[in-house]
């Protein structure tokens, strides 16, 4: 989106992620489904890196700083201890997630330094209109960045109860006291940016994609093609399994946390959680961490309990904004409950040495997962380019159509998950030139599309080509009619349980 902006191109991209938006036709307002944020950021500093992958990483490496920055802020609210200070700083620095979240094209680490930083404001409730009006602009870029920045303002509102209960006990008088009360206030305002850019953009205030994601149960739904998930389909769920889909969220999203977000430095961030809750005395502000805990509590709920069918994928991403508060809490715990400063300093060392390793690892899979991607894409890209369909240009469905169109260039829509008729009558709307799918589908493709695929080599993909018809026909035995399973969520979802390819 960044590229699209520098160039002139607006929001505006030649691909679509998800049909639960209103995708008509190419290109498509990515901000339908995607927070503009980390592009505005990076078309911020084109003049200076311009708008490529390695200046995008070169960005999300000082956007760690940022996090590290944070964290030895966070632990400064805890202690004077500038030794504390500089640890949280070296285990914010070398944390597993920051060695790998830059490989990904996601905005978790410009989340993670805006919350951050608002969790650190928010710490101390006593700062004036200066450090309230900095708390509502990184909402304002928060939000433009995820869409539950929203949740930010739970914390805001529970440092307005530290606000109080500190006035009730000092009996403090002037306007300093009330201040988190009008950034409160006036944390709408900070929402407003978000609101206007849908409504100039897609017409209207709210993100459509937000409203949806209520409803979804499978993140594979994001793919359905002709049906939208709503609360009329929950019912057909089952509470059965709706709440067994609450309690898997919950017990997926803690094992996740775990394997991705350093087990060593998240086990000493518990152990000064606990520090806090049994010894207060032993730091100079303990409700310091409240805010950081109603945030983490708020958004945890949101997505195990209220979203759970995206919550395993989505929460991953909103916890980036508490590595600070984890690196401090990390540091504050090795201080205290070591038996002496050196053998603190050897605990330091244990974290970031396993941290750096497991960065490293994790890293080292992504780039190898992704070097295998791109290579697939380019040996689909060179197969369509051997097969080109007269008085078309090429359009295809494919099932990553964002990685597809960035490493190829290619305009590209979703596979449908929900079944062949599905993918037929995407097919059929869009007028896309191609269909790329698992071969396990390419005999009821044929059927349904015509024409003959060819197997992509090396992979487990093939590609049908459709020939237009005179007048822009029906191919093939594609009905004109929507398929009944593409109206009836249970049946889309028997579609998605029967066949190998959607399991």
């Amino acid at each position: 989106m960044a590229q699209s902006l520098a160039s002139g191109g607006g929001h505006d991209l030649p691909f679509a992620w998800t049909w639960l938006t209103s995708v008509t036709a190419l290109p498509h307002p990515a901000i339908d489904y995607w927070r503009p944020g980390t592009a505005y950021f990076l078309l911020a500093v084109a003049p200076f890196i311009g708008v490529t992958l390695f200046s995008g990483a070169v960005v999300q490496e000082v956007l760690s700083i940022g996090i590290a920055l944070a964290a030895a802020a966070m632990a400064r609210q805890f202690t004077p201890e500038r030794t504390v200070a500089t640890a949280a700083y070296l285990i914010g620095l070398t944390l597993s997630p920051l060695w790998w979240a830059h490989l990904t094209p996601d905005s978790m680490i410009l989340y993670g330094c805006l919350v951050g930083w608002f969790l650190v404001l928010v710490a101390d409730p006593g700062g004036g209109p200066g450090r309230m009006t900095l708390v509502l602009l990184l909402v304002a870029a928060a939000t433009l960045t995820r869409n539950d920045a929203v949740l930010l303002g739970v914390p805001l509102a529970v440092s307005i109860v530290i606000a109080v209960h500190r006035l009730r006990r000092s009996g403090e008088t002037g306007w300093r006291p009330f201040s988190p009360l009008l950034a409160l206030a006036l944390f709408p305002l900070a929402l407003l940016p978000a609101h206007l850019l849908n409504a100039a953009f897609l017409g209207n205030a709210d993100s459509g994609s937000l409203k949806i994601a209520l409803f979804v149960t499978d993140l594979r739904q994001f793919q359905w093609y002709g049906h939208t998930p709503g609360i009329d389909g929950l019912p057909a769920e089952g509470w059965g399994r709706l709440l067994a889909l609450r309690a898997e969220a919950v017990a997926v999203t803690a094992v996740r946390i775990m394997r991705h977000f350093d087990q060593v430095a998240t086990f000493a961030a518990a152990a000064g959680a606990v520090l806090l809750l049994i010894r207060p005395g032993c730091v100079r502000n303990p409700a310091a961490l409240m805010p950081a805990a109603g945030f983490v509590l708020a958004a945890f709920a949101a997505y195990t309990l209220v979203m759970p069918g995206i919550g395993t994928h989505a929460f991953l991403r909103t916890y980036f904004g508490l590595l600070p508060v984890l690196a401090a809490l990390a540091a504050l715990a090795l201080w205290h409950f070591a038996p002496s400063p050196r053998a603190a300093t050897a605990g330091l060392m244990l974290i970031l040495l396993f941290s750096t390793v497991d960065g490293l690892s994790h890293a080292r899979r992504l780039l190898a997962e992704n070097a295998g991607a791109r290579d697939r894409m380019v040996t689909v890209a060179s197969v369509l380019e051997g097969m080109p369909v007269p008085g078309r240009p090429v359009r295809v469905l494919i099932d990553d159509p964002a990685q597809f169109h960035v490493t190829t260039g290619v305009p590209a829509l979703p596979l449908p998950s929900n079944g062949v008729p599905a993918v037929a009558r995407a097919a059929l709307d869009h007028r896309v030139s191609h269909v790329v799918a698992p071969r396990a589908l390419g005999p009821d493709l044929m059927r349904a599309l015509g024409g003959a695929a060819v197997e992509v080599p090396g992979t487990d993909l093939m590609v049908l080509p459709l020939d237009p018809q005179p007048g822009g026909g029906n191919p093939g035995n594609v009905s004109r009619e929507t398929p009944a399973a593409l109206n009836d969520a249970s049946a889309a979802r028997r579609v998605m349980q029967t066949t190998s390819i959607y399991r």
